[in-house]
Formats: C-alpha cells, structure tokens, sequence
C-alpha cells in the first residue's frame, strides 16, 4: 500500500518518470547488494507429497478467478466515473484490491472458513453493496467538500468510499486461495499451482471484461453474472449440498441481485456525478468501446456529454452550439500562412474538428476512444456531419504516438483534448 502511493504522489510528481525509473532502479540494486552483504539465504522448507485439490474446487476456483478479474476492471471503471477520471485513481483502486487480498488472508489465517462458503458470500455483498449504489454515492456527494482541503485528504476520501464498493468482494476473493492451503505438504509447490490457475483465470477475465461484457452487456447484468458465478463456484465446490448457513448466504445474496436488477439503471452508473441532476424526461445515450465509454444527454433546453467520468462538455444550448468550441477550430488557421492540411487531436464531440475541416483542404482527426466515433451519427448538426466530410480523415489512435514521424506533415496542429489530470489526456 505504502509503495503504491508513494510511486503515484510523490516519485511521479516530484521527480517525474525517468528519475522515478532511476530511483526503482536503485532501490532493487540496493537491496540485492544488501542480501550479498549479510549472506541471506531462505531457510529449509519441509517438502513433502504435494496434495492433489479435487477437481471441483479447482473449477470453483477458476470460475471464482474469473469473476473477480472481472469485478476489479468493473471497480476500477466504477471509480474514474464517480471520482472523476483522475491519474490517481488507478493507485487508490489497487490499494483497495489489495487490501482485501490481505485481509482476506489475514481473516482465513485466524478464523477456519470453508472455501464453499467464502463462495457463496460473493452474490451476498455484490447484492448488499450494489443495491445500496445511490446511498453510497450520495455519501460521497456529502462528504466530498470536507476532503478538498488537502491532496492528503482527498486520497483517504476516496480510499474510503472505494473500499465501501469494493472492499468486502476483494476480501472474499484474496481469502480464497488461502482457504484451500490450511493445511498442505509441499507449500511452494501446491500454492504454485493454484496461483498459476487463478493467474490465468484473471487473465481471461479482464480480456471478457474489455473485450465483451463492457461494450455490449448493462452493468447489472454485469454484476448479477459475477454474483452467479460465486453461487455455481459454491455449488460446485459443496457437491451441491449446504448447510443451513450456506443455504441462508446463497439465498440472502439471490433475493438481493435480484434486487439489485429492479433498481439498477445503467445511466446512474455512466453519471454517476450526475444522478442528482437527472430528470425522467431527460434521453440519455451510451456509447461504449472497450472499457472506454461516451455518454450523450439530451434535455429540452441542452444536450452535453459526459465520457469515462469527465465533466459535461455542452453541445448545445437553447439550439444554440457551443460557440467556444467552434472559435478553438476556426483560431489556429488565422496564424498559418498555408490552410492545406491540419491535425486535430481529440474528436469528442466533434465541433472543434469540424470547424476545422470547413476552411482547410484537408483534416486529419485522431481520436482514442471509439465510442465518440459511433457517437458522431447523433451530433451531426453540431459537428456539421463530420463523419461524411470528403476532406476528413479519421484516426482511431493515440495522438502521441501518431505524430511519431510526422514533423511538417501538417500547417496547423490543434490540441483539442482535456487537462492532463484526465487519465487518458496525461501522456
């Protein structure tokens, strides 16, 4: 925990990437040369007969593995939407992740919980949590101005509200494994083993994640898998037979997804800062690519949009579009002497670009995050149909990597993406 915030708040921002390098670098030196120096040498481990783990508990663990990656890749999603998408949310997510990881090995070392029953709590705190969503957001919406004072501050802020969406997963999930080592033979050989079979199951989630359940399944839906897959893990693991106390756990966590399935409304998820200034009457698109999203509001007087949790950029108001957006298109060709080709970094909404494209020949746009290109359609007026300009090509890339090699390709070159606070921009 130490290490991760000390990377992100101080090394990162004090010294800057190369000297942070610089410094890892001269730490691992210094400890290898340490261990040369005081000759330290592991002690003798007892090895036996590694045990062989039944094949239903290495199914429940797979399966188990493969929902928490998912859950973590929701959570951390989850906190760029509600805290902003911030660089330091990624260091305070992992805290979070691997908080639970410890206390859940730390609880399993002090209390005997069978592994089937650690299952079956999954489905019973996703219910618990996710259905108390809004409560949890309204409690960080109240506590948010007393955490401004200070970067400190804001940091146990949002380690705090992080833990109460995710801690009590993550503790389930990190006590997993340990449970199933309570007793063992070969310590290095059997932990091995059921590491190298969750590694991989973590791996394949965070590829559905990404590659599947984000762009094209709702986020109750995604939440109600994780929980199923805890409640077949425990199912299988028990043999499909509980005790009273598991039959209680599963049937508690059943009753709540389902509830939480009745209540849940993608939209407060996308806006999460937003939920309170939502109306009914308001339409409300998403757009979603990858684990990168784009969410268009349209109300009868405005219409803004809001991506990965960044602050509302505004279209249009009153019918009006937003005229500073078209001024940031329309200023850089007044300092070019030639308006043959220019670059737009960032499409977003499209207005900056399309300006852009009306009075030079030809307009190269990069954009990272596809979900504005299958938002494009919907803003045509604004961005004056962008997308079916002769003169436009569109770039689905990074824009620091395509300038590589491209020196005077361009006579203008229009940085039309966020502060580098955004997560994305920061690079």
């Amino acid at each position: 925990l130490i290490s991760i915030f000390l990377v992100e708040f101080v090394l990162v921002r004090r010294l800057g990437i190369t000297l942070s390098l610089a410094v890892t670098g001269a730490v691992n030196l210094m400890n290898g040369c340490i261990l040369l120096f005081i000759k330290g040498i592991p002690g003798r481990m007892s090895v036996g007969i590694p045990k062989v783990f039944e094949r239903r508990y290495l199914i429940a663990l797979v399966l188990a593995s493969f929902s928490s990656a998912i859950f973590q890749f929701f959570f951390l999603k989850l906190s760029y939407l509600v805290f902003q998408p911030h660089r330091e949310n990624f260091a305070v997510g992992l805290a979070v992740v691997l908080s639970g990881i410890f206390l859940g090995a730390w609880i399993v070392s002090k209390v005997r919980i069978k592994f089937e029953t650690l299952l079956l709590l999954i489905p019973l705190l996703i219910g618990l949590i996710y259905v108390n969503y809004l409560p949890i957001l309204k409690i960080y919406e109240i506590t948010a101005p007393f955490a401004k004072s200070s970067q400190f501050l804001i940091l146990i802020h949002k380690f705090l509200i992080g833990s109460l969406f995710a801690l009590g997963p993550m503790i389930v999930f990190g006590a997993l494994i340990p449970s199933l080592m309570q007793s063992e033979n070969d310590v290095a050989a059997e932990s091995g083993r059921l590491l190298w079979i969750s590694s991989l199951a973590n791996a394949a989630g965070y590829l559905t994640y990404v590659l599947v359940l984000h762009p094209f399944v709702n986020t109750g839906i995604l939440l109600a898998l994780i929980a199923a897959s805890g409640l077949i893990a425990g199912l299988i693991a028990s043999r499909f037979r509980w005790s009273k106390t598991n039959g209680f756990f599963a049937v508690s966590g059943v009753i709540l997804v389902f509830l939480l399935l009745q209540n849940w409304e993608d939209r407060n998820f996308y806006l999460a800062q937003w939920t309170g200034q939502l109306k009914a009457e308001d339409e409300i698109m998403i757009y979603k690519s990858g684990a990168e999203s784009a969410t268009l509001v349209r109300s009868p007087k405005r219409q803004w949009v809001s991506y990965n949790g960044h602050p509302s950029i505004t279209v249009e108001e009153d019918g009006v579009v937003n005229f500073a957006e078209i001024i940031s298109g329309v200023i850089p060709a007044l300092g070019t002497p030639r308006l043959d080709k220019a670059l737009v970094l960032g499409l977003g909404t499209g207005i900056t670009a399309g300006a852009t494209s009306c009075i030079f020949k030809e307009t190269d746009v990069v954009e990272i995050n596809d979900a504005f290109y299958k938002m494009m359609p919907s803003l045509r007026r604004a961005n004056l149909n962008i997308e079916h300009n002769p003169g436009v090509k569109l770039h689905l890339a990074d824009g620091r990597a395509f300038l590589v090699g491209k020196e005077n390709a361009y006579d203008a070159i229009i940085n039309s993406i966020p502060a580098p606070t955004y997560f994305s921009a920061s690079k």
